[in-house]
């Protein structure tokens, strides 16, 4: 009985963390990503 509240509340808290993490949040992250990205193919190249 007690598992069952658990996973209710876990899968809620991620719905809440899918939901915050919707746009701004994504965009910010998918910015650090490519500049990672480009910063790891120039630091390639110039090898």
């Amino acid at each position: 009985m007690s598992c069952v509240p658990k996973s209710i509340i876990r899968s809620g808290a991620s719905l809440k963390w899918t939901s915050a993490l919707s746009s701004s949040q994504i965009r910010m992250f998918l910015d650090f990503f490519k500049s990672i990205l480009s910063n790891l193919v120039s630091f390639i190249l110039l090898k």
